[in-house]
């Protein structure tokens, strides 16, 4: 800290307010002039600034005095210092003398004033810009954090997983058997119309290539599914509760395939569609059994019928509607089958509900169960001739709904 005896240039003792050393004016007084017409705040801006310039004059003048006067005493032989070359630039060893630090110190001074004009930037501007500069860098990664947090959230599966390897790859794999397991989000049921009885019986069943009705052909409750054989997917559709799930078995990864999928909870009324090629083992410890609404299928074995290819047929018309299993025979065979139903749902376009099945033949192919094809369906395959054969069991339902409640 400066003390009040000491020139604030070169530090040396002053004597009536002027440095012995260098000579400069440590007094600071200020010259106030005065004009007509002008504010107060004019006169101290200009008073300010002419006392500035005087200063300013001041110091170089006394500093290029300072620094022949010093230079001629430091070239005398058996002075406390002397000059030493750095590249092109000149300045002094320390010596016994105070001279050589007071002309340091002027060198910084006067250094100081040809980078940054007139005074250089005070600390309390630089800590506020740093603090500023601070500030705008940590919101920008907060906000980077809330956009990542919120893309991960809506970019990805509801999925919740887990691993129990330490390598981890984003899902959980149980020790006895290693398979890739997942269990469903709860947020995928955050819209149900009530709660699963949590009291049922044990429930196992495979099921293959087809479309099946939870209460009918599959007792509702809280199931776990595993994959047995091949891969494919598994799409459970229920308006009523808002639960619209999909899943994809196997064992890649990489597309997110599961051996294993659990928590999947099925609802009375909801379609459960397992595509082609994949064999899933469903199981429940809370299965409804008991409510079960199945009957026997009143088309008899006579009700079977074979679908040449680019024929176009009519149901009640050209066979009995119903509920069928359809089948490719050929070895090595395949076909798309078209179908066309007639319903009132308002979004079906031009009053028709209209898809296509791929059927693949032979043993490794599968045959398509439960396809309800009702009164005036128009269907036609290309490919290979298909065979129709009535289901063994059916939803006890009423069918004529069908499409127009469950599609």
């Amino acid at each position: 800290m400066g003390k009040k005896d000491r020139c604030y240039l070169c530090g040396a003792k002053l004597q009536n307010g002027y440095c012995k050393e260098c000579g400069l004016d440590n007094r600071r007084s200020q010259k106030i002039r005065y004009r007509l017409n002008e504010s107060n705040a004019t006169k101290k801006n200009d008073s300010f600034e002419e006392m500035a310039e005087e200063q300013r004059e001041t110091e170089n003048s006394n500093i290029q005095k300072y620094k022949a006067k010093q230079k001629r005493a430091w070239s005398k032989p058996g002075s406390a210092g002397q000059w030493k070359k750095a590249g092109t630039r000149q300045t002094m060893q320390k010596g016994t003398a105070g001279g050589g630090f007071r002309l340091e110190r002027a060198l910084n001074f006067e250094k100081k004033k040809n980078m940054n004009g007139e005074k250089g930037i005070s600390r309390k501007t630089a800590a506020f810009m740093i603090g500023g500069i601070g500030f705008v860098v940590l919101m920008i990664a907060l906000m980077y954090s809330a956009m990542e947090a919120d893309l991960s959230y809506y970019g990805e599966t509801n999925m919740t997983v887990e691993y129990s390897e330490e390598s981890g790859s984003g899902f959980s794999e149980p020790e006895e058997s290693g398979e890739l397991v997942a269990s469903e989000d709860p947020h995928s049921y955050e819209f149900v119309s009530r709660e699963l009885d949590e009291s049922g019986d044990t429930y196992i069943e495979e099921l293959e290539y087809g479309e099946y009705i939870v209460g009918s052909q599959i007792p509702e409750g809280i199931y776990t599914i595993r994959l047995k054989e091949g891969s494919g997917y598994v799409n459970v559709d229920d308006a009523e509760n808002t639960i619209y799930l999909w899943q994809d078995f196997g064992t890649d990864t990489k597309y997110d395939e599961l051996l294993e999928w659990q928590d999947v909870r099925l609802y009375e009324g909801a379609i459960v569609e397992i595509s082609d090629n994949v064999t899933l083992e469903f199981s429940s410890e809370n299965a409804q059994t008991s409510d079960l609404k199945m009957k026997e299928n009143p088309n008899v074995e006579e009700c079977a019928f074979s679908l040449e290819t680019e024929d176009k047929i009519v149901a009640g018309k050209d066979f009995e509607p119903g509920v069928y299993d359809v089948s490719i025979p050929e070895w090595n065979g395949w076909g798309v089958l078209y179908l066309k139903v007639k319903t009132t749902d308002p979004y079906d376009e031009d009053g028709y509900y209209e898809t296509s099945i791929w059927l693949d033949g032979g043993e490794s192919g599968k045959t398509y169960h439960n396809l309800y094809l009702s009164d005036g369906a128009e269907i036609y395959i290309e490919g290979d001739p298909a065979e129709f054969v009535p289901s063994e069991k059916i939803a006890d339902i009423d069918y004529k709904e069908y499409y127009d409640t469950y599609h």
